[in-house]
């Protein structure tokens, strides 16, 4: 591809798509525990509990939202960064 507006913006999109893989279960943990105090004996249990109770999926509630929202960022950040780039430097 060459070094253009549409190769940092699929490249953008990618790294935010990437971002959510790895961090969507991370932060779908962390916010039940958080959001229940008192139901989960520790981290660990809630990993245990969640995965048990409703499946590996229910790591990824709002995938798609969080994919749209930080590839977008993303995408628009790139960009600006790009085009200054180009301009001042």
């Amino acid at each position: 591809m060459a070094d253009a507006t549409p190769c940092y913006l699929t490249c953008a999109f990618g790294a935010g798509f990437t971002a959510v893989i790895f961090g969507s279960p991370l932060d779908c943990l962390t916010t039940r525990h958080m959001n229940s105090p008192g139901k989960y004996k520790s981290p660990l249990d809630v990993v245990v509990r969640t995965i048990s109770e409703e499946g590996i999926t229910a790591l990824y509630k709002g995938f798609v939202p969080n994919v749209l929202r930080l590839g977008a960022f993303n995408m628009v950040l790139q960009v600006t960064i790009e085009q200054i780039r180009k301009k001042y430097f």
